[in-house]
């Protein structure tokens, strides 16, 4: 996980926000430090840091996905319409889901994140977990994890079929 979400990320599974928490954000870098602070007040509630976060991870996606254009082209994919699904998704989320969102520094810890919304069984957590597929498919440069997370996403809408099963069994399997 990125270090500065952990003490937002400690708070959107029930701990309660401390002065440590702010301390621990003091000891990064300054523009760490900064994204910490806005994560913590984001997932507190302010408008202004959730729509800044909106902002930061809509770009960032668009600006990633489109770097993979071609490949996504390939499986027949338009980058275009994942965007589009990526922004409706992203506008429906608190600060809370952002944090879950852009916490993990790893495919790894999104797979993780992602079993754990889907254990949840609250529908915001299922939205959760199609915004981390397309998240993993912008954020990974290995052509199968790209893919696979590809599977997943594509499978999405029906969480309990066999074929979401079998694309997510095929992602937990790569990372054992």
């Amino acid at each position: 996980m990125y270090n500065e979400f952990l003490p937002a990320l400690r708070f959107t599974y029930g701990l309660k926000p401390s002065e440590g928490d702010y301390e621990e954000c003091k000891k990064l870098s300054n523009e760490s430090a900064k994204t910490c602070n806005n994560a913590i007040s984001a997932v507190m509630g302010n408008s202004d840091a959730v729509k800044q976060m909106r902002s930061e991870i809509i770009y960032k996606f668009q600006r990633l996905i489109k770097e993979k254009m071609e490949y996504l082209l390939k499986f027949g994919f338009n980058a275009d319409d994942l965007i589009d699904n990526f922004e409706d998704l992203v506008n429906n989320f608190d600060g809370r889901f952002l944090v879950r969102l852009l916490a993990p520094r790893t495919s790894t810890g999104q797979l993780a994140l992602m079993l754990h919304a889907l254990t949840s069984g609250d529908r915001k957590d299922h939205n959760l977990v199609k915004a981390y597929a397309l998240y993993g498919i912008a954020t990974n440069h290995s052509r199968l994890l790209v893919r696979l997370f590809l599977d997943v996403y594509e499978s999405c809408p029906d969480l309990s079929s066999e074929k979401f099963r079998r694309s997510l069994a095929n992602l937990f399997l790569l990372h054992v």
